[in-house]
């Protein structure tokens, strides 16, 4: 990490557009300069993270959950129910998750 700053303010001095930064860099400290250019570089690569996720981790996660589901047996439905309720917004439960219909006839 400390070469890793040492690069980075060798870069900013050497380059006469960004030399104007190093009293920045030196007034706030190297961790806040660096939480900016992680937060922009975060920026541009979350859109390619999230097609990655949901292309390949999300379907492999969620037949993993429906297997998991299904080996528990009688318990899976259950335990189905209880991961829907204490995680709403949660995209790992399938469409075609196990859901009990009614018995006919039943009051």
């Amino acid at each position: 990490m400390a070469a890793m700053t040492v690069m980075v303010v060798v870069l900013l001095a050497s380059h006469p557009e960004l030399r104007l930064l190093i009293p920045f860099v030196d007034a706030f400290g190297i961790d806040l300069f660096a939480m900016l250019v992680g937060a922009q570089l975060w920026a541009c690569v979350r859109p390619g993270l999230l097609k990655l996720y949901r292309a390949l981790v999300l379907p492999v996660a969620q037949r993993l959950y429906a297997l998991t589901i299904y080996f528990l047996g009688i318990a899976g439905p259950y335990a189905d129910e209880t991961f829907r309720t204490r995680f709403p917004g949660c995209e790992l439960r399938p469409n075609n998750s196990f859901k009990p219909t009614p018995l006919r006839g039943a009051a």
